[in-house]
């Protein structure tokens, strides 16, 4: 919610995540219209509707139509840093991102509560991850990676094992990944 909401409003806009939500919203919009708007339209179109604040004021509506509330919201996120403990993961040589495995983040971010093993569990909404590198990205020694949020002080050193496990990086350039690989029609 917080990165659609920075997202929506241009404070944060991570190329890859414009360029995945702005193909698939060009592509819906192109097959909503059955053909009479095609992608490149409809690409104007999002692209000119997200310098507006429409898609935003949109997004606040749609989330409290789910049973959310906007105010509780935006309280909760101006006192974050009161709730949990953020855990910065540096970048331990000079080089490239060669490895950042999602799996691996998105189980432990799971596991320290910021999703559900069943249906039943309880998310604790505070948990998250932030990526400041991606995969192919130049990063200095000390650089930050990404951020951790969670709840439990006594996670973090398995926290650091398991980033330290998963996150590569090499001397050498590494490509960067494409966000839109094909589009099949």
């Amino acid at each position: 919610v917080e990165e659609c909401c920075d997202f929506l409003l241009g404070q944060e806009r991570e190329e890859g995540l414009k360029t995945v939500t702005l193909t698939l919203a060009s592509w819906m919009i192109h097959l909503a219209s059955r053909g009479k708007i095609s992608f490149e339209e409809g690409l104007l179109e999002c692209e000119q509707a997200l310098e507006t604040q429409a898609p935003y004021d949109l997004f606040v509506k749609m989330f409290e139509a789910q049973g959310g509330r906007w105010s509780a919201f935006e309280r909760t996120r101006e006192k974050m840093g009161d709730h949990v403990d953020s855990l910065f993961f540096k970048a331990s040589q000079d080089g490239w991102v060669s490895k950042l495995p999602p799996k691996v983040l998105g189980v432990l971010v799971n596991e320290l509560g910021g999703g559900r093993q069943s249906k039943d569990d309880l998310i604790q909404p505070l948990v998250g991850m932030k990526l400041y590198k991606k995969v192919g990205d130049r990063v200095a020694q000390g650089e930050d990676l990404l951020e951790l949020r969670f709840h439990e002080k006594g996670n973090r050193q398995k926290v650091i094992d398991t980033l330290e496990k998963a996150i590569e990086i090499k001397q050498s350039e590494v490509t960067k990944t494409q966000w839109v690989l094909e589009t099949l029609s």
